[in-house]
């Protein structure tokens, strides 16, 4: 295989990273037929485009975050590094030379361990950073969601005929209620009201000793709020 051969190869499988072809056009797609090699070293670069990608998510995020970490524990030593870094950018290393008016370009493996060398950076701004402050964990409470009826021994299942419960609903949201036997749901229901009026089917369906909740969830359905009660009755 001569030089300007490999370098057409080159030239087909850079325009395929970069979008310029698709994989599908004939042109692509006789060379991908007809050259093992450059079939296995384009899955290899497409596979390292896909790291690179997510480096650089992690790159943004890490910068998020140190814009609101300010005195986050190494950062003093990240900023020398980089100032260091920017005052002498004859110490980095050359991993992709500019090329010299005339000499060929960079082929696609000399581009992307260049950007490989970028990725490395993040990672190890994000070993000096650290990970952020855990979020704390949300724990439910009942806060001013109150459970009515039925609370305690019934007489019967027809005598439960609705379930009610006060309590403030976030804006756009709505009160979930579930009827519970041991750990699984009987009932359950969403509505922006109480109360729960249950239709003769569902009272058939209540068993003789339930647990209920009502949970309050806002407008991304997030819970907000939630109560727990029991009730009970003589088994038919």
């Amino acid at each position: 295989m001569n030089t300007s051969h490999e370098q057409g190869h080159e030239d087909i499988l850079e325009a395929i990273l970069v979008g310029d072809l698709s994989p599908t056009a004939p042109r692509a797609k006789t060379l991908l037929d007809s050259c093992e090699l450059c079939r296995r070293q384009l899955a290899e670069l497409q596979a390292l485009e896909s790291l690179l990608q997510q480096a650089g998510a992690e790159e943004r995020a890490t910068l998020a975050e140190a814009a609101e970490c300010k005195n986050a524990p190494g950062l003093d030593s990240v900023e020398s590094v980089l100032h260091s870094m920017a005052g002498q950018p004859t110490a980095i290393p050359q991993l992709v030379p500019a090329p010299e008016q005339g000499a060929r370009r960079p082929s696609p493996w000399r581009l992307l361990v260049g950007l490989a060398a970028a990725a490395a950076l993040v990672l190890m701004l994000n070993t000096l950073l650290g990970p952020g402050p855990e979020e704390p964990p949300l724990w439910l409470g009942s806060g001013n969601l109150e459970l009515i009826a039925p609370l305690g021994p019934q007489a019967s299942s027809q005598a439960i005929e609705a379930f009610a419960w006060n309590g403030p609903l976030p804006p756009g949201g709505w009160f979930e209620i579930r009827v519970l036997n041991g750990e699984t749901v009987v009932l359950e229901r969403r509505l922006s009201t109480s109360p729960w009026t249950l239709t003769p089917n569902e009272q058939q369906e209540l068993p003789a000793s339930f647990t209920w909740e009502v949970r309050t969830l806002d407008a991304s359905g997030s819970p907000s709020a939630s109560a727990t009660g029991r009730a009970d009755f003589p088994p038919h």
